[in-house]
């Protein structure tokens, strides 16, 4: 943020439901946060990514999905395993 970087280390925990290929995780708690400036704070993030075979690398995998937060917002995410 304006040339200077924050740092946020947070506790994430999940559930695996191996019959349908998908992984809930969320942010349980922050175990380091550097301050933020201007009324910014860090937000908790929260949902389930279904796992699929990459067709582009034989062998690995990727968790897509979309993660919903706590300050009103949603990400879409996309995890390799390489």
């Amino acid at each position: 943020l304006d040339g200077v970087f924050y740092t946020c280390i947070t506790k994430v925990s999940g559930t695996v439901n191996p019959s349908d290929f998908t992984v809930y995780i969320k942010d349980e708690y922050n175990t380091r946060a550097d301050g933020l400036p201007n009324d910014l704070r860090w937000c908790k993030g929260w949902g389930t990514l279904t796992m699929y075979k990459n067709k582009n690398k034989p062998g690995y995998y990727l968790l897509k999905g979309t993660i919903t937060d706590d300050c009103g917002g949603s990400s879409f995410m996309e995890l390799g395993d390489y």
